[in-house]
């Protein structure tokens, strides 16, 4: 089975504000088994090695059900990245976490603008 994991957005970096401390990033692994936690810990290093102060929360998909962390940070979707393709799915996510402001991720993800 190839893992997947989601990766949002959150915090004033990705709301658009001019000024930010760090660059906040989730990323939501399907599940709580060894296999799963070890790719979002390999995918959260190789995006920490790219992104200069970026802050990176992991968890699972239960654990963010049980927290609402999406909801109640206002997180952004910004893609999925899977283990068969994992070099060009993170290409993309750092391509959509470098752009000038959040308006451009929620275009680009389909989703709509509040």
């Amino acid at each position: 089975m190839s893992e997947e994991l989601a990766v949002f957005g959150f915090g004033s970096y990705f709301h658009g504000q001019q000024q930010y401390g760090d660059v906040d990033i989730l990323i939501v692994h399907a599940r709580s088994e060894a296999k799963s936690c070890e790719f979002a810990i390999r995918c959260k290093r190789h995006l920490l090695s790219c992104i200069l102060d970026a802050d990176i929360t992991i968890l699972s998909e239960n654990e963010e059900q049980n927290i609402s962390f999406i909801k109640k940070s206002g997180a952004l979707y910004i893609g999925r990245v899977n283990e068969q393709n994992s070099g060009e799915g993170l290409n993309t996510i750092m391509e959509k976490i470098h752009q000038a402001n959040a308006r451009d991720i929620w275009k680009s993800s389909g989703q709509r603008e509040t």
